[in-house]
Formats: structure tokens, C-alpha cells, sequence
């Protein structure tokens, strides 16, 4: 009897080890949040309606068009918006682009500059005539009851041989949606935000292009006409008319000569944005800003409400341009 007993006790201990010998030959267990779907979105922008291209003295414009920077508070680069309501096939309280919202952006109103009939580059390696700079303060989608989007960028728009802002404003898409009694699906999100980036991008071309006009009324022509409507959803916050008849306007704020030759330039970006720039103590403008000067070195100073105030020199080399960041700290 007590043989059996302790062959008994043989067998179910050999059990026990062939069990878990077996169990570690098998693949691990995935994690719960590795059989979920992703909670990034990709966009894709539908093409608009191309426009009559603006051109100058009959010549295509060409635009020079780096990429936007992102000047949001407490940003995550790729982060769109929170979740609180139910979407079928994605999970949690919040959500991301696949992409940097950085390159969503830029990609878009190049593409639509570029069907717009501008000639649009994206470095400074050859000759263009403007510049656009675009610094992204708010991009959102928040699903919920109803669906919310913002999108604001401060767009500044300068010539690209003089450095001179011609116009500066605020171009907002900004929309809300019932997303009806069937809910949202991440297809229904894709599309709804990839169609306010086309909007976005729309507003931007029709916003450069009036301003152009009204900046060369005398060389700039749009189609066969010099009228363009104003742009809604647009916020001006500055702007240069007609530089064709005021040409002592072109270098009202600016030590820019008529001509180029023999000069630098530097351009400057601040973070935030809308930083005032002084070069040697006097007042240039406000940032993003590009300047030209002859070849020396200068003292820079940027001043925004809120913030400490950063001092720098440069140095200016013939036939170069210098560019400088500056992040500014509580």
C-alpha cells in the first residue's frame, strides 16, 4: 500500500513537470493593449478646385514655403484630440496623426499653392519671390456629442528679396458636426478632419494670393482681374497696400536698399511667435521676421509679453542667410 502511495505521488509530480515544461515551449501571451487597434488616424486631403493663377508681369510667382512650425502650448507633436463618446474600431481618451501635424500641414497648402498656380519651393537654394511662413497655434478635433475643430495658424507672408512682411494674419478653420444616430467610426474621423485640412489650405491660397494684389496692384493680376474676395475665416494683423504707387513704403521699417547686391540676410523664428525684434536697438517688427543687412555683426534683441526678454549677435555674410531659433523661457 505504501508503494502505491508513493508511486502515486511519482506520477502526479511528473505530471506537474511535464505541464509546465510545456507551457514554457509555448509563445507568449500578447498584452491586452497589443490586440486593440491603434488609436493613430491617417488623413488623407482631397484635391479642391484648382484656382486662375495669380502671376506677375505675366511670370509665375514662386514661393518659397518651409515647413510650418508648431507653437502650441504643452504640445504632443502628433496628438489631435480627446475622445469622449463611443468610436467603433478605436479605444481610450485621446488620439494621434500618423504623421507629425507639422508635415500634414505644410504637405497640404503646398499642394494647394502648387494647384493654385504658384511655382512653390520648399528651400532658400534658389530664387523665389515670396515667403511663407506658418506657425500652427491650434490644431484640434475633440469627438464627442458633437464633434469640434480648430485649426489656427499665424501666417506671414514676406518678399523674399527685401525681408519686408507684407501681410501677417490669423487663418482659422474652425467647424462642428453631429456625427448622426450611427456615431462616429475612425473613417468618419479621417475624412471629417481631412476635409477641414482642405479647407485650411483652401483659405491659406486665397488669402496670399488677395493680398499679393493688394500689395502689387499695378503687376500682380489674377486671371484677368485684379478683384479677388476677401477670404472668411481670416484675421488681419498686418498688411502693406500697394507698394507699386508708395514704393517709400517697401522700406518704411526696413535699412534695405533698392538693390541686393553685396548684402546678408538673416531670418529669425521665435517660440511663441510675435516676438518683437530689435537689431541694434531699433524696432524692426515682429517675428517670424527676415531682414537683409550689409556684412557686419549686429545685436539682436526679442522682447514678448510674459516671457524674459533674449539678446544675441549675428553675423551677417555677404550672399549667406543666417538663421536663428530662439525659444523663449518663462
Amino acid at each position: 500500500m505504501k508503494a502505491l502511495t508513493k508511486l502515486g505521488k511519482f506520477s502526479l509530480t511528473g505530471a506537474l513537470l511535464l505541464l509546465i515544461s510545456g507551457c514554457a515551449s509555448l509563445p507568449s501571451m500578447p498584452k491586452v493593449a497589443d490586440l486593440l487597434p491603434t488609436q493613430d488616424i491617417h488623413v488623407e486631403v482631397p484635391d479642391r478646385p484648382a484656382t486662375m493663377a495669380l502671376q506677375r508681369t505675366g511670370k509665375d510667382i514662386v514661393l518659397l514655403v518651409p515647413d510650418y512650425i508648431d507653437t502650441r502650448a504643452n504640445k504632443k507633436s502628433r496628438r489631435v484630440g480627446g475622445i469622449s463618446t463611443t468610436v467603433v474600431n478605436m479605444y481610450g481618451d485621446e488620439f494621434f496623426l500618423d504623421q507629425e501635424i507639422t508635415t500634414l500641414l505644410s504637405a497640404a497648402v503646398r499642394k494647394q499653392l502648387t494647384n493654385s498656380g504658384f511655382k512653390v519651393v520648399t528651400q532658400a537654394t534658389s530664387a523665389y519671390d515670396f515667403e511663407l511662413i506658418g506657425a500652427i497655434g491650434n490644431f484640434s478635433l475633440n469627438i464627442a456629442d458633437r464633434d469640434k475643430l480648430n485649426i489656427a495658424v499665424e501666417t506671414t507672408v514676406m518678399d523674399g528679396k527685401t525681408g519686408k512682411v507684407l501681410w501677417s494674419g490669423i487663418i482659422s478653420e474652425i467647424s462642428d458636426r453631429f456625427a448622426g444616430v450611427s456615431g462616429n467610426t475612425r473613417s468618419s474621423i479621417e475624412e471629417y478632419l481631412g476635409n477641414g485640412v482642405a479647407e485650411f489650405s483652401v483659405k491659406t491660397s486665397a488669402s496670399i494670393k488677395e493680398n499679393l494684389a493688394g500689395s502689387y496692384p499695378l503687376t500682380m493680376k489674377v486671371g484677368q482681374s485684379k478683384t479677388v474676395s476677401s477670404v472668411p475665416g481670416v484675421t488681419t494683423l498686418q498688411a502693406v497696400v500697394d507698394l507699386e504707387s508708395k514704393p517709400e513704403l517697401a522700406v518704411a521699417d526696413s535699412p534695405i536698399a533698392s538693390t541686393q547686391v553685396g548684402v546678408g540676410h538673416f531670418s529669425v523664428t521665435t517660440f511663441p511667435a510675435r516676438a518683437k525684434v530689435y537689431v541694434n536697438d531699433v524696432y524692426y517688427g515682429m517675428s517670424p521676421l527676415k531682414l537683409a543687412f550689409d556684412p557686419s555683426i549686429y545685436a539682436l534683441r526679442f522682447e514678448l509679453e510674459g516671457y524674459k526678454a533674449v539678446t544675441e549677435k549675428v553675423s551677417v555674410r555677404r550672399g549667406e542667410t543666417t538663421e536663428l531659433e530662439i525659444k523663449f523661457a518663462k
